[in-house]
């Protein structure tokens, strides 16, 4: 790449990030169906024309959205989870990295995660609409169950999981915990204790409810 494509690219990868920074601001505050693309736009400033060289839709920028977060979490968690380190720690590690990213954005995420199914974007429309986008969202994904998976395998090696569900399903329930927290912010209208979270997760996760079999 010439120097002179090299500038451009980093001109439009700033601009690009500036557009995101203002799309997740705005969203927060409008939540998804309440924001238009002009807003996202003078949110940046940026006039919508100009903003169509970049996205043309406030979708696009939504998905665009989830997709750099997701890869942001990914990374972090990447350089955090340490395969010969106990699940406790990786796990402990895993939840605190996510939950501490879901309340830097609880603003967002109260807004436009549809847990009843009406305020939130039209997930599957989204994705027939927009499929490039989507199958990088999906990638990123797979890619964080992968993680979790892996965890539970090298934890598996080590003698420290005996359960009989296969460390997918098990990455999955990690992942269903993690949901109920913010299922639990969400209906208080704020975020919660992040140290506590972390902790009740983690007990669940490690020891789950310890019931006895019928006498």
């Amino acid at each position: 790449m010439d120097p002179r494509e090299v500038r451009e690219k980093t001109v439009r990868d700033a601009k690009t990030a500036l557009i995101l920074d203002a799309g997740m601001k705005v969203f927060a505050e409008k939540g998804f169906h309440g924001t238009r693309l002009e807003d996202i736009a003078a949110a940046a400033g940026f006039s919508k024309a100009a903003l169509y060289n970049y996205y043309d839709s406030k979708e696009s920028i939504f998905l665009s959205l989830a997709v750099r977060e997701y890869e942001r979490l990914y990374e972090k968690l990447r350089s955090q989870v340490d395969p010969s380190q106990p699940l406790a720690v990786n796990l402990e590690r895993a939840l605190r990295a996510i939950l501490e990213l879901c309340g830097e954005h609880f603003g967002l995420l109260l807004e436009v995660s549809d847990f009843h199914g009406t305020a939130g974007p039209d997930v599957a429309a989204l994705a027939h609409e927009h499929a490039a986008l989507a199958g990088d969202l999906r990638e990123r994904f797979l890619r964080m169950e992968s993680l979790f998976t892996g965890m539970m395998s090298a934890a598996r090696a080590r003698g420290e999981v005996g359960s009989p569900l296969s460390d997918r399903a098990l990455a999955s329930y990690v992942s269903a915990q993690i949901r109920g927290v913010m299922f639990q912010w969400k209906l208080a209208g704020r975020k919660g204790d992040i140290g506590g979270d972390v902790r009740d997760a983690l007990e669940f996760c490690l020891r789950g409810m310890r019931a006895g079999g019928a006498a």
